[in-house]
C-alpha cells in the first residue's frame, strides 16, 4: 500500500470533546484533518462513571479554587453539569463541522475515561484528544495520552492549545518505513497547505548515515531551500533529535510508528512531554 493509500484510508476521526480548552484545541486539528483527508468527524463525550459514583457518596466534599470552601457533593447537580458539558461539546462539534462542510455526529457515553475512548477508537482511524501542557511532580501529563496511543488501533493525534509562530514548520522525523513514508507524505500535504516550511529531521547513529538517509530523502521530495528545511539528529541516544525539535518548536509534528505500533523509546518519552501538537501515526493505517 502507498502512503497516498494509507493516508486516503483515514475516513472516520474520533474526537475525544469535554470542556476544556485542551479538548477544543483537539477539536480544531482533527477538523483540519477531516477537510484534508475528506474525512468524517465523531465526536465523543464520556459522562465519567467514577465521578458520579464518587458524588452519591455520603463523604464526599468538594473545595471552591477561588474561596477555598468546602461542600458536599450533588450528585443530581452534576449529572445536570455533564448533560450541559455535552450539549457545549455538541454546538462546538456542529459549529465547526457546518463551517467547514464536514460530516459529523456526536454521541454520548458513560464510563472510565480510558476505557470508554479505548472502546469507542476501535472502529475509528484517528483519535483527537486534548492533553494539558502542565507537570505533576515532573511528569508531563501527556504521558498517559501516550501510552494510550501505544494501546490503540489506530492513529492518535494529541493537542493542546497553543499560539505557534507564523513561520513554524510543520515537523516529521524521517524514517524509512512505509508508516514512515505515510507520515512524510502527510507532513508535507500539510505544510503546503497551510503555507509553512516542512521540516524533516533525519536521526542517525553517525556523518555518514545521516548523508545516506539524507540522500535518499532528497530522491523522494527534492530540495527546495525555502520550503524543506532537513536538520540532522547525529547520535546514539535520541538527545541530538530532541534537541532538534525543542529548538525548531513545529506548529505540529507528525511520528510514524512501526508496524507493532511503536515509537522509538526517545521519540515515545518527547511526545509525552512536548509543549505541541503531536500525531503519531500507525504501521497498521
Amino acid at each position: 500500500m502507498t502512503a497516498e493509500r494509507e493516508i486516503a484510508a483515514m475516513r472516520r476521526i474520533l474526537v475525544a470533546l469535554d470542556a476544556s480548552p485542551e479538548s477544543m484545541a483537539a477539536l480544531d486539528h482533527a477538523a483540519t484533518l477531516a477537510v484534508r483527508l475528506h474525512a468524517e468527524l465523531e465526536g465523543l463525550f464520556i459522562e465519567d462513571e467514577d465521578l458520579i459514583n464518587l458524588a452519591r457518596q455520603p463523604f464526599a466534599r468538594e473545595v471552591c479554587r477561588l474561596t477555598s470552601t468546602v461542600q458536599g457533593l450533588d450528585a443530581a447537580k452534576l449529572e445536570q453539569d455533564l448533560r450541559n458539558q455535552a450539549g457545549m461539546a455538541r454546538n462546538a462539534l456542529r459549529m465547526k463541522a457546518e463551517a467547514l462542510r464536514l460530516r459529523w455526529s456526536f454521541r454520548v457515553v458513560r464510563g472510565r475515561i480510558e476505557g470508554a475512548i479505548e472502546a469507542a477508537a476501535g472502529s475509528a482511524d484517528l483519535l483527537a484528544i486534548g492533553r494539558r501542557q502542565r507537570m505533576i511532580e515532573g511528569q508531563a501529563l501527556g504521558r498517559s495520552s501516550t501510552e494510550m496511543a501505544k494501546r490503540l488501533g489506530c492513529s492518535v493525534l494529541m493537542a493542546m492549545p497553543t499560539r505557534a509562530r507564523a513561520e513554524a514548520p510543520i515537523a516529521v522525523v524521517f524514517s524509512n518505513s512505509p508508516c514512515g513514508d505515510a507520515a512524510l507524505d502527510l507532513a508535507q500535504r500539510t505544510a503546503r497547505d497551510e503555507e509553512r516550511p516542512l521540516l524533516v529531521i533525519i536521526p542517525a547513529k553517525d556523518r555518514a548515515e545521516y548523508e545516506a538517509r539524507r540522500s535518499l530523502l532528497e530522491e523522494g521530495i527534492g530540495t527546495d531551500p525555502k520550503r524543506i528545511l532537513i536538520r540532522p539528529a547525529i547520535g546514539p541516544d535520541g538527545r541530538a533529535l530532541r534537541q532538534a525539535l525543542e529548538r525548531e518548536q513545529p506548529q505540529l509534528l507528525v511520528l510514524g510508528c512501526d508496524l507493532a505500533g511503536r515509537l522509538p523509546p526517545e521519540l515515545a518519552e518527547f511526545a509525552a512531554g512536548s509543549n505541541f501538537p503531536v500525531l503519531v501515526m500507525r504501521g497498521s493505517l
